[in-house]
């Protein structure tokens, strides 16, 4: 791969930063965080993300080692999509017992 798409995406990067003034003030005023990201516009922003990100699933052929009785399970965390990644171990294994 050449590096050209690459220097073009930093070069991309370090002027929008340039442009924001994070160079000349690269850190956030802490006691001001709260009015500016915890608004009510902010908060039904984060949930139309969350809500666009979740993916249903179906257990069709009880293809999934799932008790028939249960009716909802939630997988979160940055963990969820890969059982090997570090610190992720998982709390019931398919040969002790069904969930």
């Amino acid at each position: 791969m050449s590096l050209e798409p690459v220097d073009r995406s930093v070069r991309r990067l370090l002027r929008m930063k340039l442009e924001l003034g994070l160079f000349e003030r690269p850190y956030v005023d802490e006691t001001c965080a709260a009015e500016v990201f915890d608004t009510t516009e902010q908060r039904a922003l984060a949930r139309r993300i969350a809500q666009k990100s979740l993916v249903l699933l179906e257990n069709r052929d009880a293809l999934l080692p799932l008790d028939p009785e249960v009716a909802s399970l939630a997988v979160i965390g940055p963990c969820a999509d890969d059982a090997r990644a570090p610190g992720a171990r998982p709390t019931v294994r398919p040969a002790q017992r069904r969930l």
